[in-house]
C-alpha cells in the first residue's frame, strides 16, 4: 500500500522540496528518488541558494558580483599535464607492435 503523498511525491523528483519528518525535523534539498518505503533527498547546506544555467533571476547576477559568495573560478594547469600524458600513452599503445 502506497503512502497517500506517493503519487504527489513523485511528480517532484528533481525539484526542490521541503520535507517535513514526523518528529518535527524540516529538511530542504531536491528530491533524487521516491521509493514506496520512503523518499531520498540530495540535502542542502544551510544558507545555501539554487541556480539553474537557465535562470533569469537578477539576484543571482548581483550575488556572484557581491563579496558574500564563497564561489569562485577554479583553474589548474595541471590538467593539461595530465591529459598529454593520458594522450601520449594512448598514441604510444596505438602505434607500438604488440608484444604479446
Amino acid at each position: 500500500m502506497y503512502h497517500p503523498m506517493y503519487h504527489h511525491a513523485s511528480r517532484l523528483v528533481g525539484k526542490q522540496v521541503y520535507v517535513h519528518h514526523m518528529n518535527g525535523t524540516m529538511y530542504h534539498g531536491t528530491l533524487t528518488a521516491v521509493q514506496p518505503s520512503g523518499v531520498y533527498v540530495f540535502l542542502h547546506p544551510p544558507g545555501s541558494r539554487f541556480a539553474t544555467a537557465n535562470s533569469t533571476d537578477l539576484d543571482l547576477q548581483r550575488a556572484i558580483g557581491s563579496a558574500d559568495v564563497d564561489a569562485e573560478m577554479v583553474y589548474w594547469p595541471g590538467a593539461y599535464f595530465a591529459f598529454g600524458a593520458l594522450t601520449g600513452l594512448t598514441a604510444a599503445a596505438l602505434f607500438s607492435p604488440f608484444v604479446w
